[in-house]
């Protein structure tokens, strides 16, 4: 019988140093000033930097990011409310690299939260970022980005921190 215990570590180590790309996403979220659990959010100002493409990207993106806000449970306010208010900002991005004949994309979301007012201060980040094949471009794709982005805010939110 013969030994693969050595062929096992040995491709465990190329698999792990040779890697261009992550198994899994990364995302970040950091509220450094309290936000109320019933508070309010507005998206104030999307934008999108990815390659040239057909039809409404900056439509598509709102009405999904809308969507996903309120599927992760977050209160989507229209500025009539009694609790408090923050704004949202939201940044898509998406760029192109290659490594030999491979071609993947640098995606990351970028979800920032700012206090209403006058002088708004930004009082927390989420962040979402991946190496992958698929594109922003494709709806279900940015769908699954925009609701794991907006789920982290509202689990953040919900703890309270």
């Amino acid at each position: 019988m013969r030994d693969y215990r050595g062929f096992g570590v040995l491709l465990a180590c190329l698999v792990l140093t040779s890697c261009v790309t992550s198994l899994f996403p990364r995302q970040d979220v950091l509220l450094w000033a309290p936000v109320d659990r019933d508070a309010g959010f507005i998206l104030k100002d999307l934008t999108i930097t990815t390659r040239p493409t057909t039809g409404n990207l900056q439509r598509t993106a709102t009405d999904l990011a809308m969507v996903a806000a309120r599927k992760a449970g977050l209160v989507l306010a229209d500025g009539s409310g009694t609790g408090a208010v923050f704004d949202l900002t939201l940044s898509l991005e998406e760029r192109e690299f290659g490594v030999d004949i491979e071609t993947y994309n640098s995606v990351s979301v970028v979800i920032k939260i700012w206090t209403s007012g006058d002088q708004p201060r930004q009082i927390g980040q989420v962040v979402y970022a991946e190496e992958t094949k698929r594109t922003l471009r494709a709806a279900n794709y940015l769908d699954q980005v925009l609701e794991a982005a907006f789920s982290e805010l509202a689990r953040k939110v919900r703890e309270g921190k």
